[in-house]
């Protein structure tokens, strides 16, 4: 009788349950290793197509991602297995919100705080959406209600302060950015609309500190370094106001605007040839960028190329009819033509009567 072969003993693989599959997700997704973690939250989903928890995360990284389109039918998904999850509800209104969507996302922030009250988060954004609608009342009342909540909430003290600033109660506005400050001290956006209000008040010294202090923690803030140029060149500092443009270009060098505020710095600081090229490249990015024509206008009268510049200045008045200061470089350019040429005629009298 042939002896049976004993089987080895193989060790069977152990398959790890979901609970531990989607642990190791999170962890994957709070270390911000999206990739490993949405990979393990399909894994979750290809075992169980229903997973709610993995159903809102692998959304959620949608919209890290910048996918948000992508999230919505997962969050919706997930608030059909458990609609008693606030923070389903809180993602769907934030995807909405950041698609331009925020008159839908308000009912997903409202249900939100149906299940949670006491859900800052949720009442802050309730307020951007609110905001974003033009509704200034109703947002800065989620702000306070946030505020409440959490008193320490930086950006609920920022976003409120926006809303005062558009309501023009600038006073109260300050001291909401000054509150955000001293919770986050590095936070440039509030350096940078504390800036916005000083230069529009003649405050620019104050301007250029806090545009500058912005730019310590964000040094590639587009807008501020524009707007730190801008007020360098009020006062009469040029060259670091060049400085800034040109850094700023080399972040966004398509922008119209930034080339025609660098080429109006050259200008004032005497580099009018410079200063033509640059408008004539604000003027290719925005063919009908008036000031770019008035100006550029203004630099070839300062070389007396008076041709040149009556012709900027009809391309100008010729897209706006009313404007008044090309309207008068237009007229400065004519009588300089006159000017000259009358100096011209004595100049040759003269000499043919030697």
């Amino acid at each position: 009788m042939a002896k049976r072969k004993k089987q080895k003993n193989v060790p069977r693989t152990k398959h790890p349950d979901i609970s531990t599959t989607l642990k190791k997700a999170i962890d994957y997704h709070q270390a911000g290793q999206l990739q490993k973690a949405e990979r393990t939250y399909k894994r979750i989903l290809s075992a169980n197509p229903d997973h709610a928890d993995a159903l809102n995360l692998l959304g959620v990284i949608s919209c890290q991602t910048g996918h948000h389109a992508q999230g919505l039918p997962l969050f919706k998904k997930a608030i059909l297995q458990n609609s008693g999850q606030a923070s389903y509800h809180y993602n769907l209104g934030n995807a909405l919100k950041d698609l331009g969507k925020s008159e839908e996302s308000i009912p997903y922030y409202q249900q939100a705080l149906k299940v949670k009250p006491d859900y800052p988060e949720a009442v802050h954004n309730l307020g951007i959406a609110f905001q974003n609608l033009g509704q200034l009342e109703k947002a800065a009342d989620c702000y306070h209600q946030a505020l409440q909540l959490k008193p320490d909430y930086p950006e609920a003290y920022y976003n409120l302060a926006r809303t005062l600033e558009s309501q023009n109660q600038l006073e109260k506005a300050i001291s909401c950015y000054q509150q955000a400050l001293q919770l986050r001290p590095d936070f440039a956006e509030v350096y940078y609309s504390l800036g916005n209000i000083f230069k529009d008040h003649e405050r620019p010294e104050d301007a250029v500190i806090c545009y500058r202090n912005a730019l310590q923690y964000k040094p590639n803030h587009v807008e501020a370094l524009n707007n730190i140029g801008t007020v360098l060149n009020e006062l009469g500092l040029l060259d670091e106001a060049i400085a800034c443009y040109h850094h700023a270009l080399q972040l966004r060098p398509e922008d119209a605007s930034l080339n025609h505020n660098l080429a109006s710095t050259l200008k004032d600081r005497g580099n009018n040839e410079e200063a033509i090229t640059i408008y004539q490249k604000a003027l290719e990015l925005e063919p009908k960028f008036t000031a770019a024509y008035n100006n550029m206008g203004i630099s070839h009268t300062n070389l007396k190329h008076f041709s040149e510049a009556i012709a900027c200045y009809r391309q100008a008045l010729q897209i706006k009819p009313d404007y008044t200061e090309a309207h008068g470089n237009l007229a400065y350019a004519y009588c300089c033509i006159a000017l000259y040429s009358e100096k011209y005629r004595l100049f040759c009298v003269t000499i043919c009567q030697r």
